[in-house]
């Protein structure tokens, strides 16, 4: 017995000796590798950290294990601790970590009246709810009033009991064209306007403050127009003070803050009013074009001194006789001059032009 008279050359520390009639046979001991006579310890491969994750213990020996954890905000999905096997391989896959969503779950600690949960990785965010505002760490009930003007758009002068919406509330202009809604929470509106006689329009008005009658929710209406009968309406913001709107008549003729009027035969164009501050309008009305056939030029002079149409704010609306055809909002641009559109009253059609020039 070559094992017991200790004659085999089986390795002595990682392997073992089987006596075999006449002869015998070395192995491994569990966990090694090799031929019997000489044995060398199983090794797993490296393992890759999760992400999001921790391993706990790095050894790859077979028979060691390593913890899969997850940071925080992350939940494990998988096997929690895995094991280097004497085939060297590991018992199980790596484990993944996935975002714990705090809010669907229930685990947050937004309040459900002000606030809202929104879930972020490894996390969740508290947002303010519509019609509260962030006051510190808190969120509170805050609402304003908003007032307004409505005008006719020609004539400026005040449309009285045209139904205003805001949202989804409504109310009446008074006799001076003013509506006011009290109790409005902060956030951005579609503010809607409609009397008889008029087409009827709209426009968004932003919520984070009192608005006082004659700034950012004055609105104005068209009054319906005769066939042959074109309107353009020029409105600005806050800034800047003064924009001036032109119109180059067949033949030559300018319409602006110049000169009011240009009457060729039985065709008349007519500016309403020069304004010059803020929140204001301009109307230009082209009266019987068809019988001054051609092309009307119109365009947009920012006038207020050192001003340019970077930072402007202003939107130029067409009427005919079907209503409003055409809105264009203002490019941005270092620039004073605005081409809008050109009318042909040869084919009672537009085309847009739309672009920034500096003379």
């Amino acid at each position: 017995d070559e094992c017991e008279q200790q004659s085999d050359n089986c390795d002595r520390l990682h392997g073992s000796c089987i006596n075999s009639i006449g002869s015998y046979t070395c192995s491994c001991d569990s966990c090694y590798t090799g031929d019997g006579v000489s044995c060398q310890l199983v090794n797993c491969s490296n393992l890759i950290v999760p992400v999001y994750g921790n391993l706990t213990g790095n050894s790859t020996e077979c028979g060691s294990t390593t913890i899969v954890s997850c940071s925080a905000g992350y939940h494990l999905s998988g096997s929690r601790i895995i094991t280097c096997l004497h085939n060297g391989s590991w018992s199980d896959s790596v484990a993944s970590c996935y975002d714990i969503n705090e809010c669907s779950l229930g685990m947050h600690n937004c309040d459900i009246t002000s606030e809202i949960c929104t879930n972020s990785f490894g996390s969740f965010m508290c947002v303010c709810n519509t019609g509260f505002t962030a006051v510190g760490q808190s969120c509170f009930n805050v609402t304003y009033t908003v007032s307004g003007y409505v005008r006719d758009a020609f004539t400026t002068s005040a449309v009285k009991e045209a139904t205003v919406a805001l949202g989804n509330r409504s109310t009446t202009s008074s006799s001076d064209g003013v509506f006011t809604f009290s109790s409005v929470f902060p956030t951005t509106y579609i503010l809607n306007a409609s009397a008889d006689g008029y087409y009827s329009n709209w426009k968004t008005v932003a919520v984070s403050g009192n608005i006082t009658a004659g700034t950012s929710a004055d609105i104005t209406l068209t009054k319906r127009l005769s066939i042959g009968t074109w309107e353009v309406v020029l409105t600005w913001g806050e800034y800047p003070d003064d924009l001036d709107s032109y119109m180059i008549v067949p033949g030559g003729c300018t319409v602006s803050y110049q000169k009011d009027v240009c009457n060729v035969g039985n065709s008349s164009v007519t500016l309403d009013d020069d304004a010059t501050h803020s929140y204001s309008s301009e109307s230009i009305q082209i009266n019987n074009g068809a019988a001054l056939p051609g092309t009307y030029s119109h365009y947009v002079h920012v006038y207020t001194s050192g001003a340019t149409f970077v930072a402007v704010n202003a939107t130029v609306d067409l009427y005919n006789a079907t209503g409003r055809v055409l809105t264009i909002n203002s490019p941005a641009g270092d620039s004073v001059y605005w081409d809008t559109f050109n009318i042909s009253t040869v084919t009672n059609t537009y085309t847009i032009v739309n672009k920034l020039r500096d003379r």
